[in-house]
């Protein structure tokens, strides 16, 4: 094989990784916003311990309205870098006590983080979620990065979404 032929085939190779990388972040358009979602699985090694000094009432535990929080390691989303970032900080969104289903959403959340605690505990894998990179997500010429080390579960009308496409999607 030429050497000019072997070029030619490495960085056809290196785009396609770059490609691969941006194609995980999907944009969805509602009510005339774009908004980011990034489906992930997340494994035991991509969780870390509650950091000093963060307040325990969200820390992989349940709270008010569904809310919780956990913590994953900087390289944990695949296609999107998080400079500066010891931890990323994922955070479910609250539940109106009042809204229609409340009760329902929130013991969809509560599965959700029994099977993140399950892993945390030694359980296998792995777990799938759904994340909203907004609004703390920039994309630029080297791709997807966080500009605060927070990330929130997909959410919408007090409901966990677990699927990265339209809302009205199955």
């Amino acid at each position: 094989m030429s050497l000019r032929l072997l070029r030619s085939a490495a960085l056809l190779l290196v785009v396609a990784l770059a490609g691969a990388a941006e194609a995980q972040v999907r944009t969805n358009r509602t009510a005339g916003k774009d908004y980011h979602h990034l489906a992930v699985d997340l494994t035991a090694d991509m969780l870390r311990p509650v950091p000093e000094g963060r307040d325990g009432e969200l820390a992989y535990r349940l709270s008010d309205g569904g809310m919780f929080e956990i913590y994953l390691a900087p390289d944990a989303l695949p296609g999107v870098a998080a400079p500066g970032c010891t931890r990323i900080v994922l955070r479910m969104p609250w539940t109106d006590p009042l809204y229609p289903g409340a009760q329902e959403y929130v013991a969809e959340k509560a599965a959700l983080l029994d099977g993140i605690l399950a892993l945390r505990d030694g359980a296998r894998g792995p777990v799938p979620a759904v994340l909203e990179l907004d609004p703390y997500a920039v994309h630029g010429a080297e791709g997807w990065k966080l500009t605060d080390c927070l990330a929130f579960f997909r959410t919408a009308r007090g409901r966990y979404v677990p699927q990265d496409g339209p809302l009205d999607a199955p």
